[in-house]
């Protein structure tokens, strides 16, 4: 019989062991790069010069996670090799990389059928706004839908596929993270809440040309616009919105032009303006219009020879789009006096190829043009927060229509982070996963470029608990619905419309942290990058920040915080800053973290970023069947290796016995 064990346990500590080698890896190509080693040394060199630090500070020096790691390793490997063979090890092994190669090989196809179809989609957009026939646009219009469709169908097959085993679930979760790092870069990673708007937006500029973006400062609408645009037309036009800008700004304005005639088309100048003059004056003699053809061959040689001021209209930002057919961007457009927008009413109406009038320059509108409005644009009462904006056209609004999207902060759940995370059988029974588009952000900060994550063993929690506080605070800044009211301890209400809190504040608070290698509690960098300086401008926000995030049990719980920071009960107004400020580096010191850096497991990471627990290894079964039918082939072959001796020993024996009876008769003679 096979030797029993754990499978789950087996096959847990094998991933625990490739994810310890993989950040083990990725460390050491680090090191190499930045020369660690010999700066290490170098460093415990100078210190063994000086008498300030003692032989145990010059140790500590040293003290290294690699060995850390490498003693992980080893010791995952014993401990699996104690409950299994190799055989069993190569056996799960060749297991996992098949579902693996199963897994990329599906995900190669559905990712290649989805580029077609968005490389059709994108046809079928263009011909869209080049057709002018009605009927031929809703046909297109049907077309696109189909496309669309099957999209959406592919998209959820690709999830379908992902949660099926644990090579499927990992791999899905490290090419999405990878894919974030990607775009983390340009301000707009597409989580769902921003691609879904994303979509909804190109398939509107497509049939009206016009969208607009309202919602707070610094929930990347701007970004946002600027992908679009990019994905839509390639190069496009931008406009900063502000107090003092003019029709010369977003349409045309009329200058001056350097010009000079190239010698190689002065002969043809020459000749056009001899013919042009002789139509003009029929009435001349052939003498005065020989004369007259000598005066204008030298005057256009003069020309050739010598630059010339010229007036000339040169297009703005938005005629410029128009005619060179690309999307432009009106930036802060609520600063735009009404009228002046007024402007866009024809070129948005306008055919493909129309030529129309817009204030009394003429111009061709090309298909692909297209405009995207952004402004700050609150729903809560504060909606004088932006200041010198105007009041948004009624005209404009009906306009937009469909157009007109609210952009606000990305989807974060109110909840623990262990619940956060739904079972298997939750997943089957269509529940859904608590939405983490802002947590899956700060892992895609936190993560290097491999897809690894370690920091304190408590990073994940703490992350989670920074998505929550900040998403919820972003809602009562600008103004949005909660499905709990918040209160303070004296039943108060948070009112918060001075300090601006948005997606910046939260990565600026996980940026800091990571940059520091977490030597600090993450309590210090909230402190640092939120409560400092919303203190600075609105003392009393800061305040009520402070409270919240205390009273709610997730960060400051350090008694520490309340001895220094107190917040006057009466106005909220918070003190203390300065006491802080006066002595940073002592307090600093105490917000500092001992405990040694956690690595944690693929399996940790994947979890907490698609908020599902890792499917069960269902086929481990098959492996142990595998192995069991093997085993009892090898017990047959040997059985029937000793039944063929035995039987040949006993047909040897039969010959022999019958020999040995033939022999007695022979010398005894036949008795009966």
């Amino acid at each position: 019989m096979p030797k029993k064990y754990n499978e789950k346990e087996v096959y847990s500590k094998l991933l625990s062991k490739r994810g310890a080698e993989r950040h083990k890896a990725s460390q050491e190509y680090a090191r190499e790069k930045v020369f660690y080693d010999e700066r290490l040394q170098r460093l415990k060199q100078i210190l063994e010069k000086v008498s300030v630090f003692t032989p145990e500070e010059v140790e500590e020096v040293e003290k290294d996670d690699l060995e850390i790691l490498s003693q992980e390793i080893k010791a995952l490997q014993e401990e699996i090799e104690k409950q299994v063979s190799l055989e069993e090890i190569k056996n799960l092994q060749s297991k996992s990389y098949k579902r693996l190669f199963q897994f990329a090989r599906e995900r190669k196809y559905l990712l290649d059928a989805q580029k077609e179809l968005k490389k059709e989609i994108k046809e079928l957009q263009d011909t869209y706004q080049k057709e002018t026939n009605e009927a031929s646009r809703n046909v297109l219009a049907e077309l696109m839908h189909k496309y669309i469709e099957a999209r959406e169908k592919i998209e959820a097959r690709l999830k379908e596929i992902s949660f099926e085993n644990p090579e499927s679930f990992l791999a899905y979760s490290l090419f999405e993270l990878r894919k974030y790092k990607k775009e983390l870069p340009s301000g707009i990673v597409e989580t769902d809440y921003p691609k879904s708007q994303k979509e909804r937006a190109e398939e509107i500029l497509t049939k009206s040309r016009l969208v607009g973006f309202l919602g707070e400062t610094g929930t990347g609408k701007t970004r946002l616009a600027r992908k679009i645009a990019e994905e839509m037309t390639g190069d496009y036009e931008f406009v900063p919105g502000h107090k003092f800008i003019t029709a010369e700004d977003l349409f045309y304005y009329r200058g001056l032009d350097v010009k000079k005639i190239s010698p190689s088309d002065v002969p043809e100048i020459i000749k056009r303006e001899i013919e042009r003059f002789r139509l003009e004056h029929p009435d001349l003699s052939p003498k005065e219009i020989k004369s007259w053809e000598e005066t204008i061959k030298q005057v256009v040689q003069g020309q050739a020879v010598n630059k010339e001021l010229v007036s000339e209209v040169f297009l703005s930002a938005v005629l410029k789009a128009a005619n060179e057919g690309k999307i432009v961007i009106i930036d802060e457009f609520n600063y735009i006096p009404p009228a002046l927008l007024g402007g866009l009413n024809a070129l948005i109406e306008a055919k493909p190829n129309e030529e129309i009038s817009v204030f009394g320059q003429k111009i061709k509108v090309k298909p692909g043009f297209g405009v995207i409005l952004t402004g700050n644009i609150t729903r809560s009462e504060f909606r004088g927060r932006y200041l010198q904006r105007e009041k948004i056209d009624p005209a404009l609004v009906n306009r937009l229509n469909s157009g007109l999207i609210e952009y606000g902060s990305l989807p974060q759940a109110n909840m623990s982070f262990r619940e956060s995370i739904l079972s298997q059988s939750e997943l089957k029974e269509k529940k859904q996963i608590p939405s983490r588009e802002l947590f899956q952000i700060g892992l895609t900060l936190l993560a290097d470029e491999k897809g690894n994550i370690s920091g304190p063993k408590d990073l994940l929690e703490r992350v989670w608990n920074l998505s929550e506080e900040l998403s919820l605070l972003q809602k009562i800044y600008g103004g949005e619905k909660l499905e709990t009211p918040v209160k303070l301890s004296r039943g108060q209400d948070v009112v918060l419309k001075e300090y601006p809190i948005s997606n910046r504040t939260y990565l600026s608070i996980l940026e800091h942290w990571k940059n520091d290698n977490y030597r600090y509690s993450i309590d210090w960098y909230v402190y640092d990058n939120l409560i400092r300086p919303a203190s600075i401008i609105s003392p009393s926000e800061a305040g009520q920040i402070f409270s919240l995030l205390k009273e709610r049990g997730m960060f400051f719980q350090d008694p520490i915080w309340e001895e220094v920071l107190k917040v006057n009960p009466t106005n909220y107004e918070i003190e203390g800053i300065e006491e802080i400020e006066r002595r940073r580096k002592d307090f600093m010191k105490i917000q500092e973290l001992k405990s040694p850096k956690h690595y944690f497991t693929p399996q940790e990471v994947a979890e907490a970023f698609l908020g599902v627990e890792m499917p069960e290894l269902e086929e481990i079964e098959e492996v142990k069947k595998e192995l069991e039918d093997k085993e009892r082939i090898e017990r047959y072959i040997k059985l029937q290796e000793r039944y063929d001796n035995v039987k040949s020993f006993i047909e040897n024996l039969e010959q022999t016995i019958e020999l040995y009876c033939q022999d007695e008769k022979n010398i005894l003679g036949n008795k009966k």
